[in-house]
């Protein structure tokens, strides 16, 4: 079976793109109520993450909780990434392969932690145009 364009594939357009950093943010929200915003999509774009991680600064292991909250939502069950995730005394942890994927336009990536001031997040990521 032969495939047919209807375009030849040199004149598909090229998908743009962008890379946007996530910023060092020390998590110190410690419920999902006051879980903090790590990063918002912005409108008419998709982010895709490209690298994500955490490092625990502390002496103890800390967990990490982290939302996908679409426009208009709030962190619960639905949007759950990552709950309660345990990372361990005095080390970073790369989140890449454990969450990822498109986050859709107004999405916010919302964090909170088990102990607060314990952990920062960060990382980049590539909006698609």
């Amino acid at each position: 079976m032969e495939l047919q364009f209807r375009q030849a594939p040199s004149e598909l357009a090229a998908v743009q793109t962008r890379a946007v950093p996530i910023s060092h943010l020390n998590v110190t929200a410690t419920a999902i109520g006051s879980a903090q915003t790590l990063f918002s999509v912005r409108e008419n774009v998709t982010l895709e993450i490209k690298r994500l991680s955490v490092v625990n600064t502390t002496g103890t292991a800390a967990t990490l909780s982290l939302y996908s909250v679409p426009s208009g939502g709030s962190a619960g069950v639905s949007n759950a990434e990552l709950v309660g995730y345990s990372v361990p005394a005095n080390t970073a942890v790369d989140l890449t392969d454990i969450i990822g994927g498109l986050y859709a336009p107004l999405t916010t990536l919302e964090v909170f932690s088990g102990t607060s001031g314990a952990l920062t997040v960060h990382g980049w990521g590539e909006e698609i145009l």
